[in-house]
């Protein structure tokens, strides 16, 4: 019995060498965040905990925010700590739904196998939208602007992991002067909050998902002209290539209507910038 016990202990011993395990904190030197993909407890693999009545994942009512059944989002692929998200204390993990982001915003999307940004092929798992909009309202691209009068095909893609791209393409086509040419992309460019400066105006399915969980934000903005629709621009270039079409972009209404629209580039429309890691 005495010798059972003693090789249980050496195979727990093992085990958590080899994940790497650690007691401290997250957050905390030498904590590891770096484990593996899922749920490690066998639970919800999706990293989200749906076991109580907090629905966003971030649970705080129980004293152990670690306790079996509050299934945590692990990821691995990163070399630091620098993008890691604490908002619990006590357990090593990355982020869930609702928790605060690298950029001060909120994560509002998470992919535990990932997903491709399409501008440079690179692997992201998590959107995250700034904490407040851009302070005014901004058109697309004014009735003048290359960006307004060129059908952008670079940015017609509406999946997720291509907004960064997106953006790019209409800065590119706004020329020398992106902040009169596409403002609402521009504004996302040169965004920085809580050190990160890398956002980017979202496609329409990032635009999306971001709709999905507007509850966790109370500070939607709502244009001077449609009072009761909440429009926010995405960097999704309309698909038609009549005339007419060339000169829209695709937004969503935020309200409870829901509504998708592909408006006259020329609108002003709310802005949200949202970041990828």
């Amino acid at each position: 019995m005495k010798s059972n016990s003693k090789s249980g202990m050496l195979t727990i011993i093992a085990i958590i060498a080899l994940i790497g395990f650690s007691a401290t904190a997250c957050g905390e030197a030498g904590s590891n965040d770096l484990l593996p993909v899922g749920d490690p407890s066998g639970g919800d693999p999706s990293g989200i905990d749906t076991s109580d009545n907090d629905p966003s994942g971030s649970e705080t009512s129980d004293s152990d925010p670690c306790a079996s059944g509050h299934n945590i989002n692990w990821i691995t692929g990163y070399t630091s700590l620098s993008d890691n998200v604490c908002s619990r204390s006590g357990c090593d993990h990355i982020a869930a739904l609702g928790d605060t982001g690298p950029g001060g915003g909120k994560i509002f999307f998470l992919n535990e196998t990932g997903f491709s940004m399409t501008d440079d092929n690179s692997t992201a798992h998590y959107l995250e939208a700034a904490p407040v909009d851009i302070p005014s309202f901004l058109m697309w691209a004014p009735a003048s602007s290359p960006a307004n009068t060129t059908r952008i095909t670079a940015a017609e893609d509406d999946n997720i992991g291509a907004g960064r791209k997106n953006t790019i393409e209409i800065l590119k086509t706004a020329f020398s002067d992106p902040e009169t040419n596409a403002p609402a992309a521009h504004a996302c460019d040169i965004y920085v909050n809580n050190g990160k400066s890398d956002w980017f105006l979202p496609s329409r399915l990032e635009l999306e998902e971001l709709r999905k969980q507007r509850n966790l934000f109370d500070n939607w903005s709502t244009p001077n002209d449609a009072p009761d629709l909440i429009y926010y621009w995405s960097s999704t270039q309309d698909w038609g290539s009549d005339d007419f079409r060339i000169r829209m972009a695709y937004s969503l209404d935020f309200s409870p209507i829901n509504m998708v629209l592909s408006g006259w580039k020329v609108s002003e429309y709310s802005v949200r910038a949202i970041r990828a890691f």
